[in-house]
């Protein structure tokens, strides 16, 4: 009696529940989701915003490898990619807090293989006043590199905005 009503009652919130969080998805999906965009859209960078990863799936060389700073969607890239998210070490953080000048720097970028350095500025910032970002990654360490073995590849910006977004550069050999 009373344990077959238990489970029974058990077994229909489950089934309520399960089907409340199948609802609940499915209407996320349509808020985000609105047309009918290939997921190849935003490869290709065919989305505003996304421009970024079109840029480098396409027309960075195939054996490009990247290191990425603040982007952590690293399944976007059609490259070898390295990253680090704020809930882990940052190597690259790490090299710069031990470096004595840009020269390691760039050392350490070559040593690895890293071809170019993409940095999310938008992520950058919002991470920085959320969960924390390393705070030897500046605006200023780039544009030192930039003056040593660093060269921009590429800026991007968002829809309707100025401020930096992201940028990308190529480690010169």
């Amino acid at each position: 009696g009373s344990a077959r009503r238990r489970a029974s009652l058990v077994g229909i919130t489950v089934i309520a529940g399960t089907m409340w969080n199948l609802a609940f998805a499915w209407s996320l999906h349509q808020r985000e989701c609105p047309g009918p965009i290939p997921s190849s859209a935003l490869y290709d960078g065919q989305v505003p915003g996304y421009e970024h990863y079109g840029f480098v799936n396409r027309e960075l060389p195939p054996d490009a490898k990247l290191l990425l700073i603040g982007e952590s969607r690293a399944f976007y890239f059609h490259r070898s990619v390295e990253y680090s998210v704020v809930f882990n070490r940052n190597p690259f953080a790490e090299a710069v807090a031990a470096a004595t000048s840009d020269a390691e720097i760039i050392g350490w970028l070559r040593s690895r293989g890293i071809t170019h350095v993409l940095v999310n500025w938008a992520e950058v910032r919002r991470l920085s006043s959320t969960y924390g970002f390393p705070a030897v990654i500046t605006p200023d360490l780039l544009d030192r590199l930039e003056q040593s073995d660093l060269s921009i590849a590429r800026s991007f910006t968002l829809p309707g905005r100025s401020d930096g977004y992201v940028d990308v550069y190529a480690v010169t050999r």
